[in-house]
C-alpha cells in the first residue's frame, strides 16, 4: 500500500452543495475541526444544519490545542479567499 494524500473536494456538486460537512467541536484540551462524508441523498448548502445521522464517515480531523494554532489557521482560509475574491473568481469555476 502506497503513501499517498488525496484531496478532500468541499462544494463540488454545484450551487453551492457539497457531500461532506464541516463539523467544529470545542472540549476541554481545546478544538476538534472534523471534515465529514455524508450519507448518499443528505447533500446540503454552506452553512446548513447537519445531523449527527446524516454523517456517514469522518474523512479528516484536526486538533487545536491552542486559540494561536487555531488562528493562525483561519488566518491562513481567510487570506487565500480574499485573494481568491481579488482574482475575480467566484468559486464556481475551477481555475
Amino acid at each position: 500500500m502506497s503513501n499517498r494524500n488525496y484531496p478532500i473536494i468541499i462544494g463540488h456538486l454545484g450551487e453551492g452543495r457539497s457531500d461532506k460537512c464541516i463539523v467544529a467541536v470545542k472540549n476541554d484540551s481545546g478544538v476538534t475541526v472534523l471534515i465529514c462524508r455524508l450519507k448518499d441523498g443528505a447533500e446540503r448548502h454552506s452553512g446548513e444544519d447537519v445531523a449527527a445521522g446524516e454523517i456517514q464517515s469522518v474523512i479528516a480531523e484536526m486538533r487545536f490545542c491552542r486559540k494561536e494554532s487555531l488562528r493562525a489557521f483561519i488566518g491562513a482560509l481567510q487570506r487565500i479567499s480574499d485573494e481568491w475574491g481579488e482574482a475575480g473568481q467566484d468559486g464556481h469555476e475551477p481555475g
